[in-house]
């Protein structure tokens, strides 16, 4: 599941992989997007088939939808973040391997689980760094989870609780409706145009607003491939109100490349070739990253990658 990505290591195969090469949407190869992003994701109480209650007081919150090539929504996260760091996150992901989740039996003692009836469906509730419930039925699977401010995110032998946590699992509820709001395709701002030769498996966007509906930033990531295998990822997205410098990590190396009349900050490869572009338009940011294949430990990108990250660069134009 999309919110058990971080920090959860040692069940990583087990919860992190519900649905790599879910998501795909109706854009086309070739189309080129210039489309403005919809608001009000504040309003959003479903993640498919499940209802939550939003928390009242967060900062920001994260819709996320993963989407197969033929248009099956199979995962969507809904995340919350909160002033001091803390998130919230609920999850309903779809054709997930039958007794997945059951294998966190595996690696966290029975005495640590709390089996809780919810909405009448059973979950498994416990704390791994952070706090989680997930329960499976078929192969339909559901999560919510909570991060810890980082101050008190740290190895302690007590067990952490959290009354945000507790309630909105109070608020959990489910129905035979899949129906759910969904963020617009595209990004504003930016038109590109992708290869029509290359093979769309999936795709994951991502968008982000202020508790008053002020959008915070934009991403889409679309995956290549054959089948269930990804050859590579590439990734579109924009920061708003914010600079290159505040985007960029401080401890990787960048050079400055031109495309065209658009100026970028870039990042190599070992091998010198670019696979991140972060360009200022305005008072915003955006990012273009060749994301390669993860399907190992570490991130692997092939010759053609960069050919088609190289041609999708110079059909970009902003304004």
């Amino acid at each position: 599941m999309i919110i058990m990505k971080r920090r959860f290591a040692l069940l990583l195969a087990v919860i992190m992989a519900f649905s790599f090469m879910a998501c795909a949407s109706s854009f086309k190869p070739g189309e080129k997007l210039h489309l403005k992003p919809n608001k009000n994701i504040s309003a959003d109480q479903t993640v498919l088939d499940m209802s939550f209650t939003p928390p009242e007081d967060y900062v920001s919150v994260k819709r996320s939808i993963d989407r197969r090539s033929d248009g099956t929504i199979t995962e969507k996260v809904m995340t919350y973040t909160f002033a001091d760091g803390s998130e919230l996150a609920f999850s309903s992901a779809k054709d997930v391997e039958e007794g997945q989740l059951e294998q966190v039996r595996d690696y966290i003692s029975a005495d640590k689980i709390e089996n809780r009836e919810i909405a009448g469906k059973s979950f498994m509730v416990f704390e791994y760094d952070e706090l989680y419930a997930m329960c499976q039925e078929g192969t339909n699977a559901y999560g919510v989870q909570f991060v810890f401010p980082e101050s008190e995110g740290e190895a302690s032998e007590e067990p952490k609780t959290s009354e945000l946590f507790d309630k909105s699992l109070e608020g959990l509820s489910f129905t035979d409706n899949t129906e759910t709001a969904e963020n617009a395709e595209g990004i504003d701002g930016i038109s590109y145009t992708m290869d029509e030769n290359l093979n769309v498996v999936s795709t994951f966007d991502v968008q982000e607003e202020s508790k008053g509906g002020d959008l915070v930033s934009k991403s889409y990531t679309w995956r290549y491939g054959e089948g269930e295998s990804i050859d590579f990822r590439f990734s579109i997205c924009v920061v708003k109100n914010t600079t290159v410098d505040e985007q960029l990590d401080k401890d990787k190396t960048y050079s400055q490349a031109t495309v065209g009349d658009i100026t970028y900050t870039v990042r190599k490869d070992s091998d010198d070739k670019i696979f991140e572009y972060y360009t200022q338009q305005g008072s915003d940011v955006y990012i273009i990253r060749n994301l390669g294949d993860d399907s190992n430990w570490f991130t692997t990108r092939s010759e053609e990658s960069y050919t088609a990250f190289e041609n999708l660069i110079n059909s970009v134009s902003f304004g």
